[in-house]
This record gives C-alpha cells, sequence and structure tokens, in this order.
C-alpha cells in the first residue's frame, strides 16, 4: 500500500483545543435532550502542557475503503445510498468495476483488503519526519470496520482480510519515539448508517446490507436494539483504552448517538472519567 494512496487526516492543536473547552459550553443547548451534569466534571480536566507545545499531529484513514479508493472512506455509504442520493459517482464506479451490487456488495472487499505492503515502521517514519509531535490511525470509520484486535466483533483487521492488529503495530512502532499515541474511533455513526427508506422492494430483496447474515456488519437500527450497539461500542473503546492506552482521544458521530440515545451519555463520561484515572494512575497527562 503506498503511502501517497492513504487518506490523510491532520490534527492541529487548534481542533483538539476547541474539542477539549468548547464542545460542551453550548449546555446542551444543541441537543435534542438535557445534557448530563457529568459533562461538567470533564471539563474541569487540564489541557497537557504537552498537547500545548505538541501543536501538530497526523492520522490517516485507511481500512476497506482504501481497496476501491474512490469516494473515500465513506464509500459505503454512498454505495448503498437510495436512487439520487449517491453524491460521488460511487455507485456507476462500483458497478463498471465490480458489478452490480447484488452480487458484489462491501463485505467482498475484505479479501482484498490484505495490507501486504503494509509497514508500521514507514508510516511512524512519515509522521515522525514530518514533524508530527502525536499520531496515529483511525482505527474504525462509519463503515465499522476495526483495525485492532477486537475480542467484541470478528469485523477487525485480525480475523478478517489482513489477518493483522494494525493499530497494534503502529502503536508499538510510536512507542519507540518522543511521539504521543493517538486512537480516533467513529464508529458511533456505523449503527443504520447505510438502510434508507427509500430503498427499493428489490433492492432491501437482493442487497447483502438487508440479508440477515450480515446484520453483524450492517447494523440495521430496524432489528438491532440500540441498547445493544451501545453496549457493543463502549466495549470496543475500553478494549482500546485498556489494551493500547492512547494519549489521545478522538470521537466521531458522538453527537448523534447522544441525542439518539444510542450511546448513553453516562456511559460515554464514564468511560472518560476512567481514561482520566487510568492515565493518571501511571503518570500520564492526556
Amino acid at each position: 500500500m503506498k503511502l501517497t494512496k492513504i487518506i490523510t487526516g491532520i490534527i492541529t492543536l487548534a481542533s483538539l483545543s476547541l474539542f477539549a473547552q468548547k464542545t460542551f459550553d453550548t449546555n446542551g443547548e444543541d441537543w435534542k435532550i438535557p445534557k448530563s451534569p457529568k459533562w461538567e466534571e470533564l471539563k474541569k480536566e487540564p489541557i497537557p502542557e504537552w498537547m500545548i507545545d505538541a501543536k501538530f499531529g497526523m492520522y490517516t484513514h485507511w481500512g476497506i475503503y482504501s481497496v476501491p479508493a474512490h469516494g473515500g472512506p465513506d464509500y459505503v455509504k454512498e454505495l448503498y445510498a437510495a436512487n439520487g442520493k449517491d453524491r460521488k459517482g460511487v455507485k456507476e464506479y462500483h458497478e463498471e468495476k465490480y458489478g452490480p451490487i447484488k452480487n458484489f456488495g462491501y463485505k467482498d472487499f475484505v479479501p482484498m483488503f490484505t495490507a501486504d505492503k503494509f509497514d508500521a515502521k514507514e508510516w511512524v517514519a512519515v509522521m515522525n519526519g514530518g514533524g508530527a509531535k502525536f499520531g496515529g490511525i483511525c482505527l474504525a470509520h462509519h463503515d465499522g470496520f476495526c483495525l485492532w484486535d477486537s475480542k467484541y466483533t470478528k469485523w477487525d483487521s485480525k480475523d478478517m482480510g489482513p489477518k493483522k492488529d494494525i493499530y497494534g503495530e503502529i502503536a508499538k512502532e510510536i512507542r519507540k519515539t518522543d511521539m504521543k499515541l493517538l486512537a480516533t474511533l467513529h464508529m458511533a455513526r456505523t449503527y443504520g448508517y447505510v438502510f434508507d427508506k427509500d430503498h427499493t422492494k428489490e433492492e432491501k430483496e437482493t442487497w447483502d446490507i438487508y440479508d440477515n447474515n450480515n446484520s453483524w456488519i450492517y447494523r440495521n437500527k430496524d432489528k438491532e436494539p440500540k441498547e445493544k450497539f451501545g453496549q457493543e461500542w463502549a466495549n470496543k473503546v475500553r478494549e482500546v483504552i485498556n489494551n493500547y492506552s492512547p494519549d489521545v482521544l478522538w470521537f466521531d458521530g458522538l453527537s448523534g448517538s447522544i441525542e439518539n440515545e444510542e450511546v448513553p451519555q453516562d456511559t460515554i463520561v464514564n468511560i472518560f472519567q476512567d481514561y482520566y484515572k487510568k492515565k493518571g494512575m501511571n503518570g500520564d497527562d492526556v
């Protein structure tokens, strides 16, 4: 996998400071549900000095969507978009190159995602050489495919595709440098992500996302209780914290999950509080 083909995200101190200081200053006024008072305690946690000094970090988006390499990480969303809603030409591209969706769905890319040229040392060298003071990878985008060895799902890079603990290898190499380790988790949006009320009867009968055998992959809101999804989300986040001890956590999609009560606020806050406690006991500032 050439590094030039990796979709690269760059995080600045300004964006992380915004996340740490401003996200909750609305007092929940932009949420559809009341804000838990527990957020106030989290606001008291100071931004660590190393982050203020660092200013610059780097992470990548890389996963199943890198196989077709068209339309970005949201390939799965665009692929299964209802008629007329595909904004990036993914559906046309897919059917021309791989055939009809009913014959070749998103999950069928997994065996092609081999990561045979993946070299964690090379990746970290690029980050470190570029001046990044913290770095990592998006551990799971909205397709929910996990780039670590998870005991809570087989939809991960250790059990399928590459058969590698990709994040584990990156973490190991970053720990050999002066860089801090970043973990970004975007799988809160996986719940119902590819389903659309405007899907036709034929699409519902022929597309793999509606096959009950694939429900553990595509996560249909109409078939899976939100409590089950929320608990799995929490388990995975705690797993990453406990197994890899990242210095920075970054999330995407949590506000929607909170508003829809798919992941309870108290569950999220408890995870963050435990994270601060765990890292503090180790003498780490996060």
